[in-house]
């Protein structure tokens, strides 16, 4: 039984899961891919926030912390999401990554990397007339 207060249960991460074997290179792979496409740990700020805001929402559907009302335990784990989320936002690219690798997966991880590139790109403003030039 878990103490008064937390719970197990769908319980979000509060720091990424470590990563070995293959996932510690597909990890590296994608750090290089966003220092290649010129992200930077600002562009990703906001991206791990929403990830394990998500994970919370989903604890909280999932039951988590029934010993709380149900805006109660969204609050808290929300909480405890924005509270994760700035630790990791704090550690740099490489933890940020490895938090969106864990909760997203690899793939989808390269994905959203490879969509904000292109986002981040199109917003940089036009220079000698190539749009996205940084």
């Amino acid at each position: 039984m878990s103490p008064a207060g937390s719970s197990s249960r769908n319980a979000i991460q509060t720091t990424p899961t470590p990563v070995s074997g293959d996932a510690v290179q597909d990890v590296a792979s994608l750090v290089s891919l966003a220092r290649q496409r010129g992200l930077t740990e600002t562009d990703l700020d906001e991206l791990v926030t929403e990830a394990l805001n998500a994970s919370a929402s989903r604890a909280v559907n999932g039951g988590v912390r029934p010993e709380l009302s149900l805006l109660d335990a969204f609050d808290a784990e929300h909480d405890r999401a924005d509270e994760a989320a700035t630790r990791i936002n704090n550690q740099g690219l490489k933890a940020q990554i490895e938090a969106l690798a864990s909760e997203l997966g690899i793939a989808a991880a390269g994905d959203l990397l490879r969509d904000t590139s292109l986002k981040h790109a199109a917003a940089q403003p036009d220079i000698d007339g190539v749009p996205g030039h940084p």
